[in-house]
């Protein structure tokens, strides 16, 4: 990846789409991709700690050939930027799911499929000054608009969707066709299955 890139927050979800797409060198094609959009993303500390160990083999791939970085910051926080942080992740969270943060701190507890990975990503992207966040979750629209909602006239904070990023290289003609398809992939249901 190029140093004069674009430092992008990406999430757990998205960068699961990459590592499973098929009949091809996925950090490549993933670098391609990244390099298109001269986009250099990483993830928090705290996805790469928490969310990551079943894609260990494949995301040490990615961190290897630098097409992904881990960004620990935590510990250079000052106390007040610690609060601050705390402050935006429990907030983001409340926005996002309609309840309080069921822990009392941030930094050391961690639940799976609560959305931890996109709020804590978004936290380091307001503290961090970081203005696109890579998302594929379910709800990444709604993302979108409680970060909108959250970062203000401050800090604007674009969601991008796996699709957003390869319609932006489409309309620009930065894409081949091929990659267009194996980064769009949908995998394919189960014969037999309810969505066959």
């Amino acid at each position: 990846m190029e140093e004069s890139c674009q430092v992008v927050a990406i999430d757990t979800d998205f960068l699961l789409h990459l590592t499973e797409m098929k009949d091809c060198d996925q950090v490549e094609l993933s670098c391609r991709f990244f390099d298109a959009l001269n986009f250099s993303p990483v993830i928090s500390e705290f996805l790469h700690a928490n969310e990551l160990e079943p894609l260990s083999k494949i995301v040490e791939l990615f961190l290897k050939s630098k097409v992904l970085q881990v960004h620990y910051f935590v510990s250079g926080l000052n106390p007040g930027e610690k609060i601050y942080y705390e402050n935006l992740v429990k907030d983001f969270y409340f926005r996002l799911n309609g309840v309080e943060y069921p822990f009392s701190t941030v930094f050391s507890e961690w639940r799976r499929g609560c959305n931890f990975g996109e709020v804590h990503s978004v936290a380091m992207c307001m503290l961090l000054q970081i203005s696109v966040f890579l998302s594929d979750d379910s709800d990444s629209k709604k993302i979108g608009i409680i970060v909108e909602d959250c970062a203000g006239e401050n800090h604007r904070i674009k969601v991008l969707t796996r699709a957003d990023a390869v319609a932006i290289l489409t309309k620009d003609g930065r894409i081949n066709r091929a990659d267009r398809q194996k980064l769009t992939h949908r995998p394919k249901p189960e014969r037999g299955s309810q969505y066959d």
